[in-house]
Protein backbone atom coordinates (compact mmCIF):
# COMPACT_ATOMS: atom_id res chain seq x y z
CA UNK A 1 0.00 0.00 0.00
CA UNK A 2 1.31 3.35 -1.10
CA UNK A 3 2.30 5.59 1.70
CA UNK A 4 -0.42 8.35 2.59
CA UNK A 5 -3.49 6.34 1.76
CA UNK A 6 -5.70 5.16 3.67
CA UNK A 7 -6.96 1.31 3.31
CA UNK A 8 -10.51 0.78 1.76
CA UNK A 9 -13.65 -1.08 3.44
CA UNK A 10 -13.42 -4.65 3.03
CA UNK A 11 -15.87 -7.58 3.12
CA UNK A 12 -15.93 -7.17 6.89
CA UNK A 13 -16.16 -3.58 7.42
CA UNK A 14 -19.24 -3.87 4.89
CA UNK A 15 -20.57 -6.80 7.44
CA UNK A 16 -20.02 -4.48 10.39
CA UNK A 17 -21.68 -1.45 9.46
CA UNK A 18 -24.57 -3.35 8.20
CA UNK A 19 -25.21 -4.06 11.63
CA UNK A 20 -24.64 -1.21 12.58
CA UNK A 21 -27.36 0.06 10.23
CA UNK A 22 -29.66 -2.88 11.29
CA UNK A 23 -29.21 -1.45 14.86
CA UNK A 24 -29.81 2.28 14.40
CA UNK A 25 -32.85 1.62 12.64
CA UNK A 26 -34.07 -0.84 15.50
CA UNK A 27 -32.85 2.39 17.65
CA UNK A 28 -34.53 4.68 15.48
CA UNK A 29 -31.30 6.47 14.93
CA UNK A 30 -30.10 8.94 12.49
CA UNK A 31 -26.84 9.73 11.23
CA UNK A 32 -27.00 12.84 13.19
CA UNK A 33 -28.17 11.11 16.73
CA UNK A 34 -25.86 8.97 16.13
CA UNK A 35 -22.94 11.77 15.59
CA UNK A 36 -24.80 13.59 19.04
CA UNK A 37 -24.05 10.11 20.96
CA UNK A 38 -20.71 9.07 19.85
CA UNK A 39 -18.69 12.91 19.40
CA UNK A 40 -17.74 11.72 15.46
CA UNK A 41 -18.78 14.28 13.26
CA UNK A 42 -21.37 13.57 11.16
CA UNK A 43 -19.30 13.53 7.74
CA UNK A 44 -16.78 11.34 9.36
CA UNK A 45 -19.50 9.19 10.72
CA UNK A 46 -21.76 9.17 7.51
CA UNK A 47 -18.52 7.81 5.68
CA UNK A 48 -17.91 4.80 8.37
CA UNK A 49 -21.31 3.49 8.46
CA UNK A 50 -21.52 3.24 4.57
CA UNK A 51 -18.30 1.78 4.41
CA UNK A 52 -16.62 4.49 2.55
CA UNK A 53 -14.36 4.71 5.64
CA UNK A 54 -12.36 2.28 7.62
CA UNK A 55 -13.56 3.48 11.42
CA UNK A 56 -10.64 3.40 13.66
CA UNK A 57 -10.99 0.95 17.04
CA UNK A 58 -11.93 4.05 19.29
CA UNK A 59 -14.89 4.87 16.79
CA UNK A 60 -16.09 1.27 16.65
CA UNK A 61 -16.04 1.90 20.58
CA UNK A 62 -18.15 5.13 20.59
CA UNK A 63 -20.50 3.42 17.82
CA UNK A 64 -20.96 0.24 20.12
CA UNK A 65 -21.87 2.41 22.88
CA UNK A 66 -23.95 4.36 21.71
CA UNK A 67 -25.97 1.85 19.67
CA UNK A 68 -26.16 -0.12 23.38
CA UNK A 69 -24.35 -3.05 21.84
CA UNK A 70 -20.98 -4.33 23.84
CA UNK A 71 -17.89 -4.63 21.42
CA UNK A 72 -17.49 -8.36 21.47
CA UNK A 73 -21.34 -8.85 20.31
CA UNK A 74 -21.40 -6.19 17.55
CA UNK A 75 -18.30 -8.05 16.30
CA UNK A 76 -19.97 -11.90 16.44
CA UNK A 77 -23.18 -10.20 14.81
CA UNK A 78 -20.84 -8.79 11.73
CA UNK A 79 -18.70 -12.45 11.49
CA UNK A 80 -22.43 -13.68 11.54
CA UNK A 81 -23.36 -11.48 8.62
CA UNK A 82 -20.37 -12.31 6.72
CA UNK A 83 -21.21 -15.94 7.14
CA UNK A 84 -24.69 -15.48 5.93
CA UNK A 85 -26.33 -16.29 9.61
CA UNK A 86 -28.58 -14.22 10.99
CA UNK A 87 -26.49 -11.58 12.64
CA UNK A 88 -29.16 -11.02 15.51
CA UNK A 89 -29.90 -14.85 16.12
CA UNK A 90 -28.90 -15.92 19.65
CA UNK A 91 -29.85 -12.84 21.48
CA UNK A 92 -27.11 -11.23 19.49
CA UNK A 93 -28.75 -7.22 19.06
CA UNK A 94 -31.97 -6.62 17.46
Amino acid sequence: MPTGTDPQPGDFSEALMQVVRARMAYLNFNITELSEKTGIPRATLSRIVNNKRVAHLENLREIALAIEMPMAQLFTAAERNLEGKDPFANGNGV
